[in-house]
Formats: structure tokens, sequence, C-alpha cells
């Protein structure tokens, strides 16, 4: 059952800045193949199979959307239990994300760098969140709705640009993104 269109709008108001680079077709169908229990949690543009998507992530799934030049829609997604790791890596201007599930690894090239630890943060932190749920009655910031994911993506965001710019060391990286995340860090 699709949700109507301005649920999907206000989410991606809520979520402030991403690159959507020539996906305003895959946009306009968000509200056909979302689940009236999803929220959006991040979303970007990327290039997968010589072609560029739409990548959604939201609080069950990492969905893909490919609207054709003339017709069709194409889908790809994935539940969140299904991926087993994220990594991600940044480049001059782009940068790339692989997903590793039991039937292989897609990787989802030409992401706007800024877009690229922002989605891979938000992708491990939903990852997480439903593997680990809280118990009721417990707060749960990486998987409320609104301002609290924003939050936690802005903070996961400066912590990665903190590392990157030499201010934490590896190890202290580790240490706050557990603590961020709910999870104990490995030592």
């Amino acid at each position: 059952m699709p949700v109507d269109r301005s649920v999907v709008e206000a989410q991606l108001e809520n979520l402030g800045d991403f690159y959507k680079f020539f996906t305003s077709k895959e946009i306009g169908c968000l509200h056909e193949v979302l689940n009236p229990n999803e929220v959006i949690r991040g979303i970007t543009s990327g290039f997968y199979e010589n072609r560029t998507w739409v990548i959604v992530v939201t609080n069950s799934r990492l969905v893909f959307l490919d609207k054709g030049m003339i017709y069709g829609l194409r889908q790809l997604d994935m539940s969140l239990h299904q991926i087993s790791s994220v990594a991600h890596r940044t480049r001059l201007f782009f940068g790339e994300v692989e997903v590793a599930t039991g039937s292989g690894t897609k990787t989802i090239g030409c992401i706007a760098k800024g877009d690229v630890v922002k989605i891979s943060n938000i992708l491990s932190a939903e990852i997480h969140a439903v593997r680990n749920p809280k118990p009721a009655g417990s707060s749960a910031p990486a998987t409320t709705s609104g301002g609290t994911n924003q939050s936690l993506a802005g903070e996961l965001e400066r912590l990665a640009e903190l590392y990157s710019s030499g201010a934490l060391d590896e190890q202290e990286f580790r240490a706050s993104k557990a603590r961020l995340l709910g999870m104990e860090p490995r030592t």
C-alpha cells in the first residue's frame, strides 16, 4: 500500500541536505514503494550497474530506485537484516559505499563526497538498531524520527570529519562512534 506523497515530502524535508543529482523522477516514485510504517533515514544518488539510482535508507531496508527515461521503474531493496557489513571510501569529489550481504557485495559509486560518510553511518546505525532493538520504554536515538535522527547523523558526520582531519585517532573515533550508537567499542 503506497503512502501519501505529503508524508514522503515531510520526511525528506526533515532529513536536511543530501545530494540527489538526476533522481527527481525516482524521488517522485518513493511514495509508491514505501510502506506506511517506513521512515526515510537518508537519501542520496549514486551509480550502480551503469545507471544512476536514488539510494534510500529507511528504518527497515535499503532501497535502490531507477526510473527509466521513458517508462518503467527498477527497484532493488535489501532488508537491513540481510546486510552483514557496510564500508565506504572517499575520493577527490565522489566516493563509494559497499554493502555486503550473504549473496555478495554491492558497490554504489559516484556518491557525492559529502554524502558518503553520512549515508554509510546512517545505514550502519539503522542496521544496529534493527539487530539490537531497545527494550520498551527506553529511549532509542538512532531510530526515532525527525530531529533526533538528524542530530545523530550530524554527530556521526562531525566525528568522521574530526577523524579525517587527524583530530581523533582511530581508537578515539571508534570509541566515540560506538558511544553514539549505543554499542560497546571493540578493543
